[in-house]
């Protein structure tokens, strides 16, 4: 089972030099014989698009707390099933990810069911110990920590420490450059480290690449290429 939990599509020129539309995200599907992956976009209405195009894509809607439209379009959002959690960018978005002001969207992620994904890695509004502040208060909506700290190593540490303590915390490590923290990560908070890409801003064969030479063995590296995901995003089983 293959499950991809970041993906990304749109125009990300800035400032990442990268860009993938609907056809360029159905190839990386058809390419590598994905079972699911979870899509958002900065604009909501491609992701949209984008899940009426490839049947095995699933949304996230990209929640923005400094428009204060967000709340009511999550609530709409998040009446169908092929939505299947908010993402949330700070850094991008510039808000701080501990901020109360998010504790209503967190409400309506826990009482829908669905799971929050946050960007992190990065100074000054995506440091996993900030996002901590909030699932502090929220500890029964699950959380993804995006990258899982990404390339600073008290990060990482930082994310898997919220993993071990929160069992509702969930690693996502793409673009995190030690592989071997992924092994780490798993055998940490068995169950929750989870298979993304973070397309196009990195390179899906590196990412998948990663996690394979990262020292699982074959039942871990089962469970994070796609059984965690599964138990997470459809806990009666993948629809066939």
């Amino acid at each position: 089972m293959l499950i991809d939990v970041h993906m990304h599509a749109g125009d990300f020129t800035d400032p990442f030099d990268a860009a993938l539309d609907a056809d360029g995200l159905a190839g990386i599907f058809t390419a590598h014989e994905l079972d699911a992956g979870m899509v958002f976009c900065r604009r909501n209405a491609l992701t949209l698009e984008i899940i009426e195009k490839i049947p095995q894509a699933y949304g996230f809607y990209w929640a923005d707390p400094t428009d204060p439209r967000h709340l009511g379009e999550a609530r709409e959002w998040l009446t169908s099933p092929q939505i299947k959690g908010v993402k949330f960018h700070p850094l991008m978005d510039g808000y701080y990810p501990g901020s109360p002001t998010l504790d209503p969207i967190m409400e309506l992620i826990g009482e829908t069911g669905r799971a929050a994904l946050f960007h992190t890695g990065h100074a000054p509004f995506s440091e996993p110990l900030q996002v901590g502040e909030l699932i502090m208060r929220h500890p029964d909506v699950p959380v993804i920590l995006g990258h899982a700290g990404h390339g600073n190593v008290f990060y990482v540490n930082a994310a898997i420490t919220l993993a071990a303590r929160y069992p509702l915390v969930f690693l996502e490590p793409s673009g995190m450059p030690m592989g071997h923290k992924i092994a780490i990560m798993e055998r940490t908070a068995p169950g929750r480290t989870l298979f993304g890409s973070d397309v196009p801003c990195h390179n899906w064969l590196d990412e998948r690449d990663r996690v394979l030479r990262s020292g699982l063995d074959d039942d871990e590296l089962d469970c994070v290429m796609g059984r965690n995901a599964e138990r997470l995003f459809f806990p009666e089983g993948l629809p066939r």
